[in-house]
């Protein structure tokens, strides 16, 4: 037992790793530009009335600040037609520009020399801002060609060397673009920074609020405790209790019934079933205001606890109600088809021939060997009630967990979304962990030998 919990944990670390990784380097190809949405989330408005170089000032300053200016990994595989300090460009689309350009041409240093002259040309204050800042985010020569006709108006000398440096882009060299290269960035990377915080148990700060992501997460998670730990709870004892009657009576009139409205109830979606209870059940309209509308209510936080508790399970009855009809109806159907072939075993029938009580034959025997499919959804209790309803969250508006993973996707609150996900993997592979441990209670049978994966 021993070795095996050992060699779990000893797997435990990579796995997380290999999520971090994952999720990291999806949001690096997520849309948006976390620069721009960090300047904007401070308030700094003045930029478009400033010169370019305080612009390029303030993005600096801002990037240093979330480590925006540092390369988004230890490494990266490349060609040699690229530069290795292209991940100095802070701004996204100014990036973009010159990457997209370099696989047009395969001429990574002509490329960065024609998007310099056009930088020093703003830095300069040319007076043909507008112009410069459109083709400083162009890649496609046809449109480039264009601006360069606009800025020749204006401009004819600047627009004609703007060309010329063209010229030497769309040469390219040979062999530059098929010749590999990996480029070593050291441990001065975004990924480094924010995986060292994570072990040293700070996840960092929230990009939209700016406060402690644990500080951020914490109230969600309570409220999303509240509601998953209550719709289990209910889901297992309800679950159990009908699953075994409906087993008792296999084939009778009643467990036909049971199985009807099983199935019913596993079929109403989730949305729909919260929709209508919201409606029918909160507004006075339809004469039938019996529960709270969405939220948690408005008493003060120095109210009296009784009071609070009342107003808060007032407004969490119907989202409990949604959470738990759905797990109610599966429980019971898998109850119900395990305990129906135990029922059928030799074990059992030895029982009742001994003469034993049917509540002992039925709990103390035949219960408890179709305990193995509870068992096995086990290991998604702990991520599930983590996770959260996003769908009952939004429609009852609760703080819970899955509407703030909604939010921090929608306003590319990374540092709060990687801290979501690495809580719901680690989660994951310790229910995974649990259930084990679990089959090796409910059936001394079961051993951890040197084979067991």
């Amino acid at each position: 037992m021993f070795t095996y919990l050992l060699r779990r944990l000893l797997l435990f670390v990579p796995t997380l790793l290999v999520i971090s990784m994952l999720v990291f380097w999806l949001s690096e190809r997520a849309p948006g530009d976390p620069l721009l949405d960090r300047v904007e989330a401070e308030g700094i408005q003045f930029l478009a009335g400033t010169t370019y170089a305080k612009q390029q000032e303030t993005y600096r300053a801002v990037a240093r600040r979330y480590d925006l200016d540092r390369p988004s990994f230890y490494f990266t595989l490349t060609t040699q037609a690229y530069p290795d300090t292209l991940y100095r460009i802070l701004r996204r689309d100014h990036r973009a520009a010159r990457r997209e350009m370099i696989v047009r041409t395969g001429n990574g240093p002509s490329t960065m020399f024609y998007f310099q002259f056009i930088e020093e040309a703003l830095r300069n204050g040319h007076p043909q801002r507008r112009l410069l800042e459109q083709l400083n985010v162009t890649s496609e020569f046809v449109r480039m060609q264009v601006l360069w006709d606009k800025l020749g108006e204006h401009d004819s000398g600047l627009a004609g060397t703007l060309e010329k440096v063209s010229n030497h882009v769309i040469a390219r060299p040979s062999g530059a673009w098929y010749t590999p290269k990996i480029v070593w960035y050291g441990t001065k990377n975004r990924y480094h920074s924010w995986i060292t915080g994570v072990l040293r148990g700070d996840f960092g700060r929230s990009y939209q609020s700016g406060q402690r992501v644990l500080d951020r997460i914490a109230p969600a998670l309570r409220w999303t405790l509240i509601l998953s730990i209550t719709a289990i709870l209910l889901s297992y004892g309800f679950g159990i209790l009908i699953g075994v009657y409906a087993a008792r009576h296999r084939g009778s009139r009643r467990d036909r019934w049971i199985g009807i409205g099983l199935f019913a109830l596993y079929s109403l979606p989730v949305f729909w079933v919260a929709t209508l209870l919201l409606l029918f059940f909160t507004n006075p309209v339809y004469g039938m205001n019996w529960f709270a509308g969405p939220g948690l209510g408005d008493l003060p936080p120095d109210a009296p606890f009784w009071q609070r508790f009342g107003e808060r399970a007032w407004h969490l009855f119907l989202p409990i109600v949604c959470l738990t009809y759905p797990s109610l109806a599966f429980i019971s159907r898998q109850v119900r088809a395990a305990t129906a072939e135990a029922l059928n075993s030799t074990y059992v029938l030895s029982a009742r021939a001994r003469g034993l009580p049917e509540q002992t034959v039925v709990w103390r025997y035949a219960f408890r060997n179709a305990l193995f499919p509870l068992i096995t959804l086990a290991s998604r209790i702990l991520p599930a009630a983590v996770a959260g309803s996003l769908i009952v969250e939004l429609v009852f508006n609760l703080p819970g967990m899955g509407r703030l993973t909604i939010y921090s996707i929608q306003s590319q609150d990374y540092p709060t979304l990687f801290a979501i996900v690495l809580l719901a993997a680690m989660l994951t592979v310790v229910g995974v962990l649990v259930s084990d441990l679990l089959f090796a209670l409910a059936d001394p049978r079961v051993r951890f030998n040197r084979r067991a994966v």
